[in-house]
């Protein structure tokens, strides 16, 4: 997959007229841990994490999972840990994720989990930059 930093740029640019010209207050929220800073680049990589496997249906308990899991095995959530760690250890992750997360459909949340990791340890900056 190529990804064109023009055609990111536009479409947060795009993202950022939407959102600025409306009431945030009926948007849709993600609970985050506490410890993870607002806006930083952990705070941005847990988010596309979160949002990966939301499928909205009991959402609440989902992000509670999540935050939970987060405290237990901080290493899933950054993409070069999950690369050196998982890619051959999918049982670990799986295991993880059943226990932890518990996932609708467990073996399909494990490879969106390598595959967004993967797609996320090729930025060279930090993803937060291309928010700026």
């Amino acid at each position: 997959m190529t990804v064109s930093e023009k055609k990111i740029d536009r479409l947060v640019q795009k993202m950022h007229e939407y959102y600025n010209s409306k009431d945030f207050n009926n948007l849709a929220t993600v609970d985050f841990p506490p410890e993870v800073e607002y806006k930083s680049n952990g705070w941005l990589v847990y988010i596309f994490y979160s949002c990966l496997l939301d499928y909205g249906m009991r959402s609440q308990n989902y992000h509670n999972n999540l935050i939970n899991t987060y405290h237990i095995y901080p290493q899933i959530f950054n993409p070069n840990c999950v690369i050196a760690n998982f890619t051959t250890n999918k049982e670990e992750l799986l295991s993880i994720m059943k226990n932890n997360i518990h996932p609708r459909y467990p073996n399909v949340a494990v490879d969106k989990w390598l595959n967004l990791s993967t797609e996320l340890s090729k930025y060279k900056r930090q993803v937060v930059y291309y928010l700026d």
